[in-house]
């Protein structure tokens, strides 16, 4: 399988030699962890790999600086921003139309927690959800992919960020929580 090289020499043993084309690539993690760094780095990598291959970019959060993409090497002028997309269903329809070109292509979303559902952004702010539609959605475009993405030159590559609960212990705004909220009891009843 083809392989876009990752810029850590580490990483890049760890991974086998890179990001497997033609496989969906999540980069988890905490919010500045690097995420939209690695986008860039593959988009990068890509581009040299493939010279006529496509990049589309889709930038969710207000992450991207182009003046650094461009000084780590990524060439701006290959790249396809598009328009923004917004929901779950956008990402699909995109990929979807992605899977159809006969060239090797890069797909980056950053970040896929950036996206709702169409159902979630047509209610009203005060009707409850539960939030489990997004899941389930992402689950299904998934398995509806794998095999097409399998035949094509696609590579989705999707950057989200670890969500912690507020009372989590490793949430970076907990200390502020206990201090001015009074505390919060853990599991064993006693001050944590």
């Amino acid at each position: 399988a083809l392989q876009i090289a990752f810029p850590l020499g580490a990483a890049d043993k760890a991974l086998g030699g890179g990001w497997a084309q033609r496989r969906i690539a999540n980069i988890v993690g905490d919010k500045s962890a690097g995420k939209t760094l690695l986008a860039m780095e593959a988009a990068a990598n890509f581009a040299m790999l493939h010279p006529r291959g496509l990049i589309r970019y889709k930038e969710c959060e207000a992450a991207f600086d182009p003046r650094y993409a461009l000084s780590l090497g990524m060439p701006m002028d290959r790249i396809d921003f598009g328009e923004t997309i917004a929901t779950v269903e956008d990402f699909f329809e995109e990929l979807d139309e992605a899977v159809k070109a006969n060239v090797p292509q890069l797909v980056i979303l950053d970040s896929l927690d950036a996206l709702s559902d169409r159902a979630e952004a047509e209610r009203d702010i005060d009707e409850k959800t539960y939030g489990t539609s997004k899941a389930r959605m992402l689950s299904e475009l998934f398995r509806r992919l794998a095999a097409k993405m399998e035949r094509s030159n696609l590579t989705p590559f999707e950057a989200y960020r670890i969500m912690l609960a507020a009372d989590d212990p490793r949430h970076p705004g907990r200390r502020w929580l206990l201090r001015n909220l009074g505390g919060s009891r853990g599991p064993a009843g006693g001050e944590q």
